[in-house]
């Protein structure tokens, strides 16, 4: 996953010269503890999960995929999980001139649940509180005599009340017959084990084969990121092609009802205001210099008159053809056709 987004920048870096401007954002959207319940279950987490849902954008329509929640629950759940925990979902999305994206992200841990329900645990009883300790009684005051001397205390002579004698201060903080303690021994690393010529040569070629190995890997993601990238930009460049055949087809069809508007709101000439009295509808007979036009008046344009004949199509006739314009009777009415005759009751036997 964290691969596919790293190629998506690089496209992005690589189109940057075709687009007017881009932006890029990430917004968290929720924290879930799971997506199923769990009370009562007992289950097993089976490791990290992620997710993806897209939907891409050209000039702001969408054309492929979607970005929904549900679907990326799902491909982050996938077959190795049945639920999922400690869920966080995130959008980001990413725009430029005529290509967009935007994706829900979901990162999770998958479980899997087993048969057997959860114990009941059993409270345990609380432990008492420990009785009070009794005060001890008071001791008597002692009144002792001054130190002998500088740097010395006074203690029992003998373990006999009333005889102190004087006691150096150092000693006093020893316990060990008025020795200090032994230092506590360090203790010593093991000593390192001593290879053989053919262990270090094992270990030599399971390096380099480790290496090798790892070195096809990243070619072959490089491989793979490569190719990715080359696919993205075609896509991208279809895209456009197909955006600038739509903008031409637009130019020009709105050049085309321009002209025509143009030329439609151009006026009449003067000389021929006769051969335009006529009402939009009403049956007309033009006669030219080559031909005979019958039809419904359409409208009088600023270079001949626009008839509809009977065959449903509209013609143009040129005022310099024509030399009269009049107006036609109406077609006679349709016959009703005959009635077919009633077919013959079956002959029944007597």
């Amino acid at each position: 996953m964290t691969r596919r987004r790293n190629s998506r920048a690089a496209l992005l870096v690589a189109l940057a010269g075709l687009a007017l401007a881009s932006t890029a954002c990430v917004t968290p959207l929720l924290m879930l503890d799971s997506s199923a319940p769990l009370e009562g279950r007992l289950y097993q987490v089976t490791g990290p999960v992620e997710g993806e849902s897209c939907q891409i954008f050209v000039l702001g329509i969408p054309v492929s995929g979607e970005a929904s929640l549900r679907t990326a629950l799902e491909r982050a759940r996938g077959h190795a999980a049945d639920a999922l925990v400690e869920v966080v979902v995130d959008e980001w999305m990413v725009h430029t001139f005529f290509y967009g994206e935007r994706c829900t992200q979901v990162r999770a841990k998958g479980i899997r649940f087993t048969d057997q329900p959860a114990p009941y645990m059993v409270p345990m009883p609380a432990i008492p509180p420990a009785p009070a300790r009794p005060a001890e009684p008071a001791q008597p005051a002692r009144a002792e005599p001054a130190a002998a001397g500088p740097g010395a205390t006074a203690r029992p002579a003998d373990g006999k009340p009333g005889a102190y004698v004087p006691v150096d201060e150092d000693l006093a903080k020893t316990d060990n017959g008025g020795l200090p303690f032994p230092e506590p021994a360090k203790a010593e690393p093991p000593p390192e084990k001593k290879l053989s010529k053919a262990e270090r040569a094992a270990l030599e070629r399971q390096k380099r084969q480790e290496d090798r190995k790892r070195a096809a890997e990243e070619k072959r993601r490089a491989a793979e990121e490569k190719k990715l990238q080359a696919e993205q930009a075609r896509l991208a460049a279809e895209a456009a092609a197909q955006a600038k055949v739509e903008a031409e087809a637009r130019a020009r069809a709105e050049a085309e009802a321009r002209a025509r508007a143009e030329e439609e709101a151009r006026p009449v000439p003067a000389d021929f205001q006769s051969f335009c009295r006529f009402q939009p509808g009403e049956l007309v007979r033009i006669e030219a210099k080559a031909e005979k036009v019958q039809g419904e008046f359409v409208r009088c344009l600023w270079n001949g008159v626009r008839v509809k004949t009977a065959a449903g199509e509209q013609r143009l006739v040129a005022f310099e053809t024509i030399w009269t314009v009049t107006k036609a009777p109406p077609p006679p009415p349709a016959e009703p056709a005959p009635a077919a005759p009633a077919p013959a009751a079956p002959a029944t036997g007597g």
